[in-house]
């Protein structure tokens, strides 16, 4: 398995995460395989999204879902933040809630509820113990619910090419569609499909199967 890589520099940086925040708002390309994939999926009422950022997804994802109440979890106290002020500048502070914390922490994760859909964009590749992740989200998912998982995927010829850009050493730390596979292999009471998108990306859908 590969190394997983910590989170970028720019998540705790105030500068960095402005930064970051508009190339996310004005970049279709990254959310445009994300929402081709949801578009499959019946949302529900409620929608986790982890590992939020500073808001673009989160309110790309309220606005599709107009009935839904959204709950975004992030890691990082500058990006939350910024999601904050992201989501009340777009008038949807009454459906979405930003919640600071960390995904692997029971005591977060128990706090939240049941949740009909939960998605993650781009962050499984830094999840420390990602199938015990997997296995504490997949508990807080309603009877029917689905989880979406949408990340960068390995490939081969990457490791030849000598440079070090961010985008490039994550997708170097990220998973094959094979070790995913591996990964996630019987986990209780699911329907777990992999697949992968071109050029270097992956979407796991992990469906829970009634009691």
């Amino acid at each position: 398995m590969p190394r997983k890589v910590d989170l970028p520099d720019y998540a705790w940086n105030e500068e960095g995460a402005k930064r970051y925040a508009r190339e996310s708002e004005k970049s279709d390309m990254q959310f445009r395989v994300f929402f081709d994939k949801l578009a499959a999926i019946s949302a529900g009422d409620r929608i986790l999204d982890v590992g939020a950022g500073p808001g673009p997804l989160t309110a790309r994802i309220a606005e599709r879902y107009a009935t839904a109440e959204v709950t975004a979890l992030e890691i990082s106290p500058i990006m939350a933040q910024l999601g904050k002020e992201y989501i009340e500048g777009k008038g949807l502070s009454g459906r979405v809630r930003y919640i600071t914390g960390d995904a692997a922490d029971n005591t977060v994760l128990d706090s939240l509820g049941r949740y009909d859909l939960i998605c993650s964009n781009f962050s499984l590749h830094e999840w420390d113990n990602p199938r015990e992740l997997i296995l504490r989200l997949r508990r807080l998912l309603s009877s029917n619910g689905t989880m979406l998982l949408h990340d960068l995927r390995r490939v081969p010829w990457l490791s030849w090419i000598p440079l070090r850009m961010p985008m490039l050493q994550a997708v170097r730390a990220s998973y094959t569609v094979e070790e995913i596979r591996e990964l996630l292999y019987g986990i209780p009471q699911s329907q777990v499909n992999v697949s992968k998108d071109p050029p270097f990306l992956l979407t796991v859908t992990i469906r829970a199967l009634e009691d």
